[in-house]
């Protein structure tokens, strides 16, 4: 006996609504993923550049590039709000010349507040610590610390 083809073949809804529900599941964890990763690389990069201008102001001051006028050292400092930070040429106890200002977006700075790095490798004098931490305000940071000797590192 023959069979009576009065329906359409394909999937049934059931079918469609699983195939839907996992391709959406990957989708959302793919997402995910990528949010928390590019979270992560703006922390990293964040810190790179404050190490990067760390070992700047470390290296003027050892090789004794300064302002006109200056004799003393070279600063690292960043603002209360621990988002932008600077280097100055500390020529006296008053006056700071600013030789770059630096803004981050996305994370803050916390810990060390003032790093100054003197002449001739001298021991650094510190204000506020010795680390600096980088992070977001999802709890993702990255520590970077001026030992006393002057080494500077990522921990």
């Amino acid at each position: 006996m023959k069979k009576s083809s009065n329906y359409l073949s394909g999937f049934t809804i059931i079918e469609t609504l699983v195939t839907m529900f996992i391709a959406t599941s990957i989708i959302s964890l793919g997402i995910a993923s990528y949010v928390t990763f590019n979270r992560r690389q703006i922390v990293e990069q964040a810190t790179k550049k404050v190490l990067s201008d760390l070992r700047l102001a470390q290296s003027m001051a050892t090789n004794q590039e300064k302002p006109t006028g200056c004799t003393k050292l070279y600063g690292f400092s960043f603002n209360t709000a621990g988002t932008s930070y600077y280097i100055t040429a500390d020529c006296n106890p008053v006056l700071a010349t600013h030789i770059r200002d630096v803004s981050l977006t996305g994370v803050t700075m916390t810990g060390l507040s003032k790093v100054r790095f003197n002449v001739l490798g001298r021991k650094p004098e510190f204000t506020g610590g010795q680390s600096i931490s980088v992070g977001d305000s999802f709890g993702y940071s990255k520590t970077i610390t001026v030992g006393e000797g002057g080494e500077i590192k990522i921990n």
